[in-house]
């Protein structure tokens, strides 16, 4: 049978890593790999027996990588190859449990609750910047574990992008990449320089000035276990890049196996109609401006309706309005502002309330529609000629009234004291009457 690739950074590893792994097992649970260098074991039982085994070395195998690099770059990768010393896991006993033994204590329970509300606040300004279209890695979970980092190690937050780009480029070294590859080499050799520079200087700085700070606690912990230079620094190292790399890739494959859990087919599985954009987070559409409904198939609905009424779905598909040779009119004075497909079916818009109107419910409705005597402008009715009143529902008094007659409405003259006629022009004083009604 043909060996399955065994790239460990391949598309396909890191797209779906279980399914990677599982042909690696039923391939061979224990796989030579001619591209890494190492065997590959995939069985779990086999994986915590060897865990067990005390003739397993962490140590042989980078004292091995460790000549090869120097016999071939030498100076170049001196501060990259020492920060290694200070990284228990690449260490065999008993020079592992005096690595380690400072390290745990350093992070007992008390210590890591007192850096919970700390946590807690960075989580969510954080969060409270993300939008749906956020890359997470980048915008969240690189972020968050660097400025943890900071708080632990008592370092300015400022320094966080440095130990961020730092980890990344300082794993294509714990990772493996090809020896061969120049670049590669560069790279580490660079960040092991900048490390050891700054992280000398931030030790040296604890060492007159000890502050409450895992960097004050190791320094304490390397002098009483008589911890070199190189182990000092490289512990530091190796606390930066698990704490922000291993934690980082934890939140990001944690949140893709919650959202795989929650969309099984696939956040917005149906699509956005072209008309929105997918957000992963919450597997729903969010719509373009002028666009609404779960997959932003609802469309002409200007402003959102402006707040004033809601959007209602075309009777027609989108797809065949965009195909037909008619036009979407929005009458702004329609009963009930929604706009038309030129006679057909409704194309969808806005469904306006009671008080609004208009193709984007942006207008206010004028009192029984100002009795079809006037027109109505955003609330106000501008009547007709021979028409009055808040709706237009007064018709003129024609001629107007004289000697301090009102027209009552209707067309309904009330003459002053002393007057009558049609248009209050006739003196009169008999009858006692103060006024005298006439119509028009």
């Amino acid at each position: 049978m043909h060996p399955p690739d065994d790239n460990l950074l391949s598309p396909a590893a890191i797209a779906d890593p279980q399914s990677f792994f599982r042909r690696l097992r039923e391939h061979d649970p224990v796989l030579w790999s001619e591209r890494h260098k190492v065997w590959m074991v995939t069985a779990h039982a086999d994986v915590q027996r060897l865990f067990q085994d005390q003739n397993m070395s962490s140590g042989r195998m980078i004292s091995g990588f460790r000549k090869r690099i120097q016999a071939q770059h030498g100076p170049l990768v001196q501060h990259a190859m020492g920060l290694l010393d200070g990284w228990m896991l690449l260490n065999d006993p008993p020079a592992h449990g005096r690595l380690r033994d400072p390290v745990r204590k350093a992070f007992a329970p008390s210590v890591v609750a007192q850096l919970a509300p700390r946590i807690s606040q960075h989580c969510q300004a954080l969060l409270d910047q993300l939008d749906p279209s956020c890359d997470l890695v980048a915008d969240f979970c690189r972020p968050l574990t660097s400025l943890v980092i900071c708080e632990l190690l008592g370092v300015d937050p400022a320094e966080k992008d440095f130990l961020s780009d730092w980890a990344r480029a300082f794993g294509r070294l714990i990772y493996g990449t090809s020896s061969r590859d120049g670049d590669y080499i560069k790279a580490a050799a660079v960040m092991g320089d900048q490390f050891y520079e700054r992280f000398s200087r931030h030790l040296e700085q604890r060492s007159s000035e000890p502050r409450a700070d895992l960097l004050s606690h190791l320094l304490k912990a390397g002098n009483d276990e008589s911890w070199t230079h190189n182990e000092l620094i490289g512990t530091c190292s190796m606390l930066l890049f698990a704490g922000h790399d291993t934690t980082s890739a934890l939140i990001a494959s944690s949140v893709h196996a919650l959202l795989q859990a929650l969309h099984p087919e696939g956040p917005c599985a149906h699509g956005c109609s072209g008309s929105g954009e997918c957000n992963p987070l919450t597997g729903e559409c969010a719509c373009d401006k002028g666009f609404s409904g779960p997959r932003c198939e609802m469309g002409g609905c200007p402003n959102g309706c402006s707040g004033n009424g809601r959007c209602v779905a075309p009777t027609i598909p989108l797809a065949a309005i965009s195909r037909a040779p008619h036009t979407i009119s929005h009458p702004s004075n329609s009963e009930h502002g929604v706009g038309r497909l030129s006679g057909m079916a409704a194309a969808g818009g806005c469904e306006c309330d009671a008080q609004h109107t208009g193709h984007d419910c942006s207008l206010l409705r004028c009192p029984s529609n100002c009795h079809g005597h006037g027109t109505c402008v955003n609330g106000t009715c501008v009547c007709d000629a021979g028409y009055q009143g808040d709706a237009c529902d007064y018709a003129e008094c024609m001629p107007p009234c004289r000697n301090g007659g009102v027209c009552a409405g209707g067309g309904v003259f009330r003459c002053g004291v002393g007057f009558i006629g049609h248009d209050c022009s006739i003196p009169h004083s008999g009858g006692g009457s103060d006024s005298s009604d006439s119509s028009s």
